[in-house]
């Protein structure tokens, strides 16, 4: 090997032939077609041409001066330009990193700005200077011209971009905020810390990532990525916030301990880590590198060319985007200036002193704000010892101060430890400049190599940080230097006592007031501990105690332990997620104190009973975990927690003209007796029916106007307390009344969600939406036109269905929308905004063959109506192949007592060209459940002759009969559901109906009884029952189930006739089970010897009753549901097991995909370029929104071919989004800036791509017309 340019150790800007060039920190390279070589300098800010001989000359930039200015040779400006590439027409282009832009050099040295503007960071794919680069890095010409670029910052941009010779910018892979190593394709790839780039001539593109580990990738033409080397290995380095080795860094730096915490800076973030070795995020602060305290308590932050104390600016820019806002100004506040603050200290007088690393001086800042030089010459790198500006520092990394006041300096670029007074007087304390080693000894007998951090403990000792023989040095006052970790010049990852310890390139170092070091090893992406003297392990002195109190209180844990050095404490809760986990609990309400002796829940909440708390003690010696202590809380739960009314009245003095109808408040309760309950109001115009009880149940509330109490008010409010004495517990449930004149109401407002619009339908479906109005929805209507050659009359008359053919009302099922109710909680009738009817498309014209046009109608009480949506659909029941059927008695809501006979009748379609079988159904066949429970076969066989005229030549239409006595007594009062299930002889199975009916007995059986269902009958594949010799009877119900048909050890779920499968828990421990709507489905929790369980449905925080319909075997631990039509969406769940643990499911009914356009909208576009941007989720994900890509098309609606608009950027915050669906689904958002259309009307469809099943699902359409 032999050196082409350039001379070792001789750093400068000077061009020449060979070893008489300088070059200073030249970061990449390429080569054009001739043997030119082509250098980008960053800290030159310039870009340098080698000939093949060796003469090196400036192709563009001015060596030392930063900006961005476009033109030739060296009229043009960079700032710390990273990554260089040459396209065949010997154009050169750069990524100018800290100007954000591209910028593109002729053979000539023209420089013009490509793609990107100055100064301006962002993450927009778009054209030229609407594209927007965050520290663009490595770049590589491929074939067409494209150019391909790295974006690998700080955990905040971690992706690989194309841009076209026309300056087009687009994401190939990755995605923005999203780090990591996992391979996949596009935006469902994961990329972080790439440092090399290369494209072949087939278009593979060949990336090199350096981190915890290093690798190999390689992204085809299509956008894969896969990992050549190492094939497997460590994950990543990210920002995972955690407990020990489940925690990750990202970029670790600079440390400071505080109050009882080590704070770091990492990338974009500053994040505390306890004793205990409990990491979280505090928060996000861009390019931060240096972080400290004053007495007060108060955080100082270097970031960028500025200093933040608190959440303000002390000095300088913060945060710096553009080359003007860095440089070496003394003055006041934002008029002085730094070039890269690095390490900061603060003395007990409040003055900060910062190492302004790229002007190697020392700054002073005064309480004010004022800055001033201490020590040190801007531009002027050196050694020298003396006073203020005559004393010279080379790159200065960390700084401590003494008590006297004295400010020590890692000098790194020198490698000494240097000493400034508070009159800016510079010695050398120990090393000596320019002489790198690791010798141990006295003042200049010792030798450093790049030390970077520094601290102080309470005897004067200095630690010192390494960079170079990673290491850890002690200083005495003495300045005796002694290496007390580590052992130069060996690098590694190593736990041991001094010279056995390993470390890897140590940055930040911090001490507490006990002797503990807390290293920031940034090389192992680690926080290490260390301590001088003698570790005891932890001994736990005093266990924590169970604690039973009323909901509302605040209740502490307590551990009491001993241990040398004083241990670090990590509470822990079981109880929140599946199985037996235990997880460490955060630190914000309702818990406090997690990282200390005593834990503090405030207020306790009926959710948490059960919960059981354990602390994990632990020191340098050990770890030591307490007792568990349990949690119950005893409380009365009202369900819903608010409850709103509307009314309409004539004047002030006039009567209520219309009001919300009475609303049903749940009562239910944990405690240690049965409580005797009583409800009361506290304004006049609130009543309440049914006001009193024993255990759980519910009462009404309505409003009423006695004497016009209500008089003019507009808005009012109230409550309704209930108050249960003999167990010392109280609950409210807090009330509002919105009243409007007469004329001035509002027409309701709602969404037809399915069927989905262009299905193919068959059989029964459920057509289903919501519909809200500020006084009450009085019905839905469900309409359809009439169809082709269709003879049924139409209705003539007035309202919307003019014309039209009425199908049914719909009906309204409380809890079925929580997505509807947690957006418009405060609304009237919020709860049951969910509609829906189960339509059998036989008893359509044709027998339900051909397309129809449905709709749905809302009416409210002051006569408005709103067309809630229009489904247009193709009936297919010639293809048809499942049993259908209806339920006839009882009716929607009846309500029933005692023994009363349940209807219904069933057929299956005849041979057809799908299924040319001939089947039949037998007695034995058509099966029942109550609260979708366990099947219980129906008396069939009836004669039905009015079937058997409708479905003429139909197997069994003439006995197409079923009937089955169900004796209400056995059930709880309330509403409960039955439904139907056929398997016909062909084994072909489907539900073919379900009504929700009321109990009114005056059973002794509580609510929660009703969630608990009794055995029931297996269904084997093909719909043969079982006749195990091992099967149990419940003769009190006949009804029987196969032992041991549970699943062992893990949640798994079937929809009926289905296979058993295993359903793994989330990364946030949900179960995910997606279920069809009306269809049938088993979860079986895992079972325990003795152990039973209990389940609740989990709505904006409360704690509700399973779904209705729904019933849970509390001894089995099997869930069953067949969601009503109505139900639709994300239903949590959790259960909960007597031995405390929890397991929480996600039942999501029907379509898992939502997608929302939010821009363009319908209509006109006044420019030729359209940005598409909203957001899309899939329900079933277990994982992130489950959309690992979004593409966008455009087709003329004049005809034509389809426009391929691009591929969406995805994955930014939608707070909005995470406030209905949960904070998995925060980062939901997609956008792209669309390439420019031609003149005309177009459907721009966005289709959002399924993870999970790698298909495209859900696409969303939007007609807009371009115009000039």
């Amino acid at each position: 090997m032999t050196t082409l340019a350039g001379s070792p150790g001789q750093k400068g800007s000077a061009d020449g032939l060979g070893s008489e060039a300088r070059f200073d920190h030249p970061f990449a390279l390429t080569a054009d077609a001739s043997g030119n070589l082509f250098v980008v300098e960053a800290s030159n800010h310039t870009i340098r041409k080698i000939t093949p001989g060796g003469l090196v000359t400036t192709l563009a930039g001015l060596a030392g001066a930063t900006g961005s200015n476009d033109g030739a040779g060296s009229a043009a400006r960079f700032n710390s330009p990273r990554g260089i590439a040459v396209g065949a027409a010997g154009n050169v282009y750069v990524s100018d990193s800290s100007n954000h832009t591209i910028r593109m050099i002729t053979p000539a040295g023209e420089v013009t700005t490509l793609a990107g503007v100055a100064g301006v960071r962002g993450t927009v794919d778009a054209t030229s200077s609407a594209a927007r680069f965050s520290y663009p890095g490595p770049l590589s010409a491929g074939a067409g011209g494209n150019l391909y670029v790295a974006e690998s910052f700080a955990g905040e941009t971690c992706r690989i971009r194309t841009i076209t010779p026309g300056g087009t910018v687009t994401t190939l892979a990755g995605q923005v905020g999203v780090c990591g190593s996992v391979d996949g394709t596009g935006s469902s790839a994961r990329l972080s810390g790439v440092t090399g780039l290369a494209v072949s001539p087939t278009g593979t593109a060949y990336f090199l990532e350096v981190g915890y580990v290093t690798a190999l990738r390689a992204m085809a033409a299509d956008t894969t990525v896969t990992t050549m080397f190492p094939a497997s290995g460590p994950s990543y380095p990210s920002q995972n916030d955690g407990a020990g080795a489940a925690a990750q860094f990202l970029s670790p730096g600079a440390a400071a301990f505080h109050l009882g915490e080590v704070w770091v800076t990492d990338g974009m973030k500053t994040r505390r880590v306890t004793p205990g070795g409990v990491v979280r995020s505090d928060q996000q602060v861009d390019a931060v590198r240096g972080v400290a305290f004053d007495s007060a308590g108060t955080m100082y932050l270097t970031i960028g060319c500025g200093v933040q104390k608190g959440p303000s600016t002390l000095a300088g820019a913060f945060p710096a985007v553009l080359p003007e806002q860095c440089g070496s100004i003394d003055g006041a506040g934002t008029a002085a200036r730094f070039s890269r603050a690095v390490g900061l200290a603060v003395n007990n007088a409040g003055t900060v002193y910062v190492a302004d690393n790229g002007n190697s001086t020392i700054r002073a800042i005064t309480p004010a704000g004022d800055v001033t030089t201490l020590a040190g010459l801007a531009g002027n790198p050196g050694s020298s010892d003396g006073a203020g500006s005559t004393a010279r520092f080379s790159v200065p990394a960390g700084l401590v101060v003494d008590g006297s006041g004295d400010v020590y300096v890692a000098d790194s670029g020198n490698h000494t430890i240097r000493r400034v007074t508070p009159a800016g007087v510079v010695t050398t304390f120990a090393g000596v400049a320019a002489t790198p080693g690791s010798s141990d000894g006295t003042g200049s007998a010792a030798r450093f190599s790049e030390p970077y951090g520094l601290t102080i403990d309470g005897s004067g000792n200095l630690f010192v940080s390494e960079l170079g023989n990673s290491t850890i040095r002690r200083i005495t006052p003495a300045g005796e230097v002694t290496t007390i970790g580590g052992l130069a010049p060996f690098v590694g990852r190593a736990d041991g006592v001094g010279a056995a310890a390993r470390f890897s390139s140590p940055k930040g170092i911090a001490a507490d007031a006990a002797g503990t070091l807390y290293v920031v090893d940034s090389g192992n992406y680690a926080v290490r501990q260390g301590f001088l003297g003698s570790a005891i392990a932890p001994t736990i002195t005093t266990q924590p105690a169970s604690q039973s109190v009323a909901a509302g209180q605040t209740v502490q844990f307590t551990v009491a332990a001993s241990g040398t050095p004083q241990p670090g404490y990590r509470w822990q809760v079981q109880g929140f997620v599946s199985g037996e986990s235990w997880l460490d609990l955060p630190n914000f309400a309702p818990f406090s104190g997690v990282s200390t002796p005593t834990l503090t829940l405030a207020p306790a909440s009926p959710q948490e009973t059960g919960f059981r708390f354990r602390c994990v003690i632990t020191n340098l010696a050990g770890t030591a975990t307490s007792e568990a202590a349990t949690l119950t809380v005893s409380s009365l739960t009202l369900i819903p927690f608010v409850l709103t009314f509307g009314a309409t009245k004539a004047g002030a003095f006039g009567d209520l003209i219309t009001v919300t109808p009475a609303q049903t408040v749940s009562v239910s309760y944990n405690a240690p007796s049965v409580p005797v309950w009583t409800a009361t109001v506290d304004q006049p115009w609130l009543q309440v029916f049914n006001g009193s009880g024993t255990g759980a149940g519910h009462f009404v509330v309505r409003v009423i106007n006695p004497a016009n109490v209500i008089g003019s008010s507009t808005s009012l409010s109230g409550s309704v307390t209930v108050t249960a004495v003999n167990v010392g517990l109280t609950a409210t449930i807090a009330i509002a009344l919105r009243v409007q004149l007469a004329g001035t109401s509002l027409a309701p407002v709602g969404v037809f969600d399915t069927p989905v619009n262009n299905a193919t339908i068959q059989g029964s479906i459920a057509v289903t939406g919501w519909a809200l109005d500020d006084v009450g929805v009085e019905r839905v209507e469900i309409w359809r036109d009439r169809a082709a050659g269709e003879t049924t009359p139409v209705y003539t008359g007035s309202g919307p269905g003019d014309g039209k053919i009425f199908i049914a009302n719909a009906l309204f099922v409380s809890g079925a929308r929580p997505d509807v109710e947690r957006l418009f909680r405060n609304e009237p009738q919020a709860n049951r905004a969910g509609w829906g009817y189960l339509m059998l498309t036989w008893g359509l014209w044709n027998l339900g063959n051909g397309p129809f046009t449905l709709y749905a109608f809302a009416y409210d009480a002051n006569g408005h109506y709103t067309t809630v949506g229009t489904k247009t659909v193709t009936a297919n029941n010639a293809g048809a192949i499942k049993p259908f059927g209806a339920l006839d008695t009882p009716t929607y809501g009846q309500t029933v007592t005692g023994a009363f006979w349940n209807y219904g009748w069933a057929l299956t379609p005849n041979p057809n060209a799908v299924d040319t079988r001939t089947c039949a159904i037998t007695n034995g066949n058509v099966f029942m459940a109550v609260d979708s429970g366990a099947l219980t076969p129906v008396i069939y066989g009836d004669l039905r002759t009015d079937i058997a005229a409708s479905f003429h030549g139909f197997s069994n239409g003439t006995n197409a009969g079923g009937a089955w006595l169900l004796d209400s007594t056995a059930l709880s009062d309330g509403v409960h559901q039955i439904g139907w299930y056929v398997v016909d002889s062909c084994g072909r199975a489907d539900g073919i109906g379900s009504r929700f009916f009321t109990v009114l007995n005056g059973s002794s059986l509580t609510a929660a009884d009703a969630g608990t269902r009794r055995r029931g009958l297996a269904i084997q594949e093909g719909g043969r029952t079982q006749s195990d010799p091992a099967v149990q009877t419940d003769g009190a119900h006949g009804i029987q189930r196969v032992a041991g048909d549970a699943p062992a050890t893990t949640v798994t779920a079937r929809t009926t006739g289905g296979e058993w499968r295993a359903v793994p828990p989330s990364a946030a421990g949900v179960h995910v089970v997606a279920v069809g709507q009306s269809e049938r489905v088993e979860v079986h929790l895992p079972p325990a010897d003795g152990v039973t369980y209990t389940g609740a449905q989990i709505v904006n925080g409360e704690t509700r009753a399973l779904p209705l319909g729904s019933s849970l075997d509390a001894e089995q631990g099997i869930f069953y549901w067949q969601p009503a039509a109505g139900f639709l969406g994300g239903f949590d769940l959790a259960f909960t097991r007597t031995d405390g643990g929890r397991v929480r499911v996600r039942v999501v009914v029907g379509p898992s995909m939502r997608l929302a356009i939010d821009t363009p909208a319908d209509g006109v576009v006044s420019q030729q370029t359209v940005v598409v941007a909203g957001w899309a989720i899939d329900l079933a994900s277990t994982d992130g929104s489950g959309i690992d890509t979004v593409h966008v098309w455009a087709y003329p609606t004049a005809g034509g071919d389809p426009v391929f608009l691009g591929v969406a950027s995805i994955g930014d915050a939608r707070p909005d989004v995470a406030a209905i669906y949960g904070q998995q689904f925060e980062r939901s958002s997609f956008s792209l800036v669309a390439p420019p259309l031609a003149l005309g009307t177009y459907d721009i469809v966005v289709y959002p791509h399924r993870a999970a099943t790698n298909a495209f699902d859900g696409a969303q359409v939007v007609r807009v017309t371009v115009v000039p």
